[in-house]
């Protein structure tokens, strides 16, 4: 269970606490917004971008095998086979759509799809693009993956 428990990669998830820091600051703190975050937080963190998140691993197996700490992450282990890992990427994804649509509608959906095309971009083709890569990755992780250097520079 720890292994599928570290697909989710809670290390990252601090770059929410801006979103939150920053709604709080402009409209004040309230129980609804405290629900709408929370929600937010689980649709679009937890489920969409933990399925983002193990298809980058995923786009990254052949490089983390050959990487001797990397190797040891459950997908380029093999403790998760590739198949199951691609399948929960899939089931996460979803959950982070139908989650988003009925949680916040049509307009959030639109957005998490410009999510998930910026990231399959990222992880499958300019990753290995010199300074593409780093659009990209700033994009959809400004604070977060700005400061960590495990994801950038091979």
């Amino acid at each position: 269970m720890k292994d599928y428990l570290t697909l989710i990669k809670f290390k990252y998830h601090n770059s929410f606490l801006a979103i939150v820091l920053i709604a709080f600051f402009f409209a004040g703190i309230s129980a609804p917004l405290v629900k709408q975050l929370l929600l937010l937080y689980l649709s679009f963190s937890m489920l969409l971008y933990t399925g983002l998140y193990i298809i980058n691993d995923i786009a990254d197996i052949q490089h983390d095998r050959q990487h001797p700490l990397k190797r040891h992450r459950p997908i380029p282990s093999g403790r998760i086979p590739l198949r199951t890992a691609f399948n929960l990427s899939l089931l996460f994804i979803a959950a982070g759509l139908i989650t988003g649509w009925l949680f916040f509608g049509s307009t959030i959906v639109a957005l998490y799809l410009v999510f998930i095309a910026l990231n399959i971009i990222y992880s499958f083709v300019a990753k290995h693009i010199p300074y593409i890569e780093l659009l990209t990755n700033t994009a959809t992780h400004p604070l977060t993956r700005s400061r960590d250097r495990s994801c950038c520079h091979r």
